[in-house]
């Protein structure tokens, strides 16, 4: 696997954000301190739209290990 993209698979297997979910995740969506993103993006055809799939945002907590990396 190309280290680039390390954390892009530690973060779908920590989290079990969707692939869209995940795509459209900007780092003003992660609290570092509090160990959380909130998603509120979808990548949808090619395009980001400001909601997710349930059309409601949520809070997914990051695991120590992806934190860390």
């Amino acid at each position: 696997m190309p280290p680039e993209y390390y954390l892009l698979f530690l973060a779908a297997i920590h989290t079990g954000l969707r692939s869209g979910e995940l795509a459209a995740l900007q780092w003003g969506d992660i609290d570092f301190n509090g160990g959380f993103a909130m998603v509120r993006r979808n990548y949808v055809e090619g395009e980001i739209v400001p909601f997710t799939k349930t059309r409601k945002p949520r809070r997914v907590d990051l695991s120590d290990v992806l934190l860390k990396a």
